[in-house]
């Protein structure tokens, strides 16, 4: 919803391969789950001009159910690569963030495992702070890493399924600026 209406022509145009669409968030003050308005919208017209798409959902799960509640909504969101979006929200507290690393890795994994068991591809997605601090990121070996690191070189000791290089590019079709990612592996 933040990137308001995208002319998704105009971003293939432009050499875009491929789009990971917001499907939802978890309120970090609330607990609800908020489906992104725009969603459907957007993967219904990335799809349409040959795209490759995936979806994530941006979490505030605090328990092993709430994970696999929001497995669950993705899951009926979209049938596509899906991924958890952990993040630490600036100038705020997260919910999730009063959970141990232990705690927390364990909320994580129960919503990779919900993924992987119904047949899809499961990503964390994260950056260094949330998932050195948040997660045990050895226990994630078996699934994909979407690593979010602004710079003009990556480092990092795991394997990194997509790099978000930037938060500021600039694409036609779309009238803000938006982040930026490479893949590395198959879809």
């Amino acid at each position: 919803k933040y990137q308001g209406d995208i002319d998704w022509k105009a971003v293939k145009n432009y050499g875009i391969d491929g789009a990971m669409i917001r499907a939802g968030i978890r309120g970090y003050g609330s607990g609800e789950i908020v489906a992104d308005t725009n969603f459907d919208t957007n993967m219904k017209n990335a799809l349409a001009e040959g795209l490759k798409t995936g979806a994530y959902f941006f979490s505030e799960a605090i328990t092993v159910e709430e994970a696999k509640e929001e497995a669950e909504f993705l899951l009926n969101a979209v049938k596509l690569p899906l991924v958890l979006d952990l993040e630490m929200i600036d100038g705020d507290d997260g919910r999730n963030e009063k959970l141990s690393k232990e705690e927390m890795t364990k909320v994580a994994l129960a919503f990779m495992k919900e993924i992987a068991d119904a047949g899809y591809q499961a990503m964390l997605y994260g950056n260094i702070r949330t998932i050195s601090e948040m997660v045990d990121l050895t226990q994630f070996e078996d699934y994909g890493l979407w690593f979010a690191y602004y710079s003009n070189e990556i480092y990092i000791p795991y394997k990194v399924s997509m790099w978000q290089y930037a938060s500021d590019g600039k694409v036609d079709g779309i009238s803000t600026d938006c982040d930026v990612n490479l893949m590395f592996t198959q879809e």
